[in-house]
């Protein structure tokens, strides 16, 4: 079993940011009433999540969740059915688990250790087609309505629009404060949905070496990078074990979803008290968090062309620095008006 290597935590700046958060008496971080929904292929019960209770929950997967994909199953449970190369089996499991896992040994954290998330299936691999972009729709339109995740990760993607379900979904999400990070993608040289959504958070990567993960020489806008391979994952052929081989913007994602949970446990009323809780307000929400993540960026060791591809001169993230940032004014903040569910290629 591999020895979980933090370069990912570290090079975000995640310990320091722990540092800054209310804790239990234990020492936990205490997330009070933070949840992130996490949208894939579901969940495994992996050592990864701490202890299991006999209803398939604990205290980081707090509810067996749903089943968007094949709604007649009774929880987001992975059934692990076999998928094909390059695909792997167990994609849910392993990026929620670098998103929030907490083992009971303790020799596995997740870049926001013990964040309670709320799985959803809404896929049997990573791969976005017609199927899961209606599942996509439907699981986000009940996190609005349930009310209980401030924050979506979805590390999916896909590069053309294949069910207006998702695009309108994400509009809703995001007329309603709620944090989408979704997974800019290596399926070719163009940023995938939804991450492409402009009122989501798109997300690319880069490797260990410093190197970009991925090159987006065509268009959409990034913004923020992350941690993208040598991250370690649980295995779900051993529900004990790890491997350090995690690759992808998959992995970007949970980190700034991670982010992105970390930013509002931090801030708490004080987001409500500036921008606002009506209803003509939640919006500012998502736009404060991407604007603080751009006046908290780091310069990357890779060079974007901001002059012919604006949306890549996003930079590093840090999440200390996020933290340490104001909130942004207001009157700063301009509403994003390119609707999700227009989207159309």
């Amino acid at each position: 079993m591999a020895a979980q290597d933090r370069w990912n935590h570290r090079s975000v700046k995640a310990p320091q940011a722990w540092d800054k958060l209310p804790k239990k008496v234990n020492g936990d971080i205490n997330w009070g009433n933070i949840r992130v929904a996490h949208l894939d292929t579901g969940y495994t019960r992996h050592a990864a999540f701490g202890i299991w209770q006999a209803n398939g929950s604990n205290a980081i997967v707090e509810t067996p969740g749903e089943d968007f994909f094949q709604p007649a199953r009774p929880s987001a449970q992975d059934p692990l059915n076999p998928v094909t190369a390059p695909q792997e089996v167990g994609h849910g499991t392993r990026t929620s688990a670098v998103l929030a896992g907490r083992s009971a040994a303790g020799d596995f954290l997740g870049v926001a250790s013990g964040l309670p998330i709320v799985p959803y299936r809404i896929n049997n691999n990573s791969l976005i087609l017609a199927q899961a972009a209606f599942a996509i729709g439907g699981a986000i339109n009940d996190i609005v309505k349930e009310g209980r995740c401030q924050v979506v990760s979805i590390s999916q993607g896909f590069p053309f629009v294949l069910d207006k379900a998702m695009g309108r979904a994400v509009d809703k999400a995001y007329l309603n404060g709620i944090i989408l990070c979704c997974a800019a993608g290596q399926f070719i040289d163009r940023v995938c949905y939804p991450a492409k959504h402009r009122r989501a958070i798109g997300v690319g990567g880069y490797r260990k070496s410093g190197r970009q993960y991925q090159k987006y020489d065509r268009y959409g806008r990034i913004d923020s990078w992350a941690p993208a391979d040598n991250i370690t994952r649980p295995n779900v052929a051993d529900l004990t074990s790890y491997s350090n081989n995690g690759d992808g913007t998959s992995y970007s994602t949970v980190h700034v979803a991670a982010a992105a949970a970390m930013w509002l446990r931090f801030h708490g009323a004080a987001i409500g008290q500036t921008y606002g809780n009506g209803t003509a307000d939640l919006w500012r929400r998502v736009e404060a968090f991407r604007l603080a993540l751009r006046l908290s960026q780091r310069i990357l060791p890779f060079k974007t062309s901001p002059a012919t591809h604006p949306g890549n001169s996003a930079g590093k993230l840090d999440v200390a620095n996020l933290l340490a940032v104001k909130l942004p004014a207001k009157d700063t903040l301009m509403r994003e008006d390119d609707l999700a569910g227009d989207d159309e290629m």
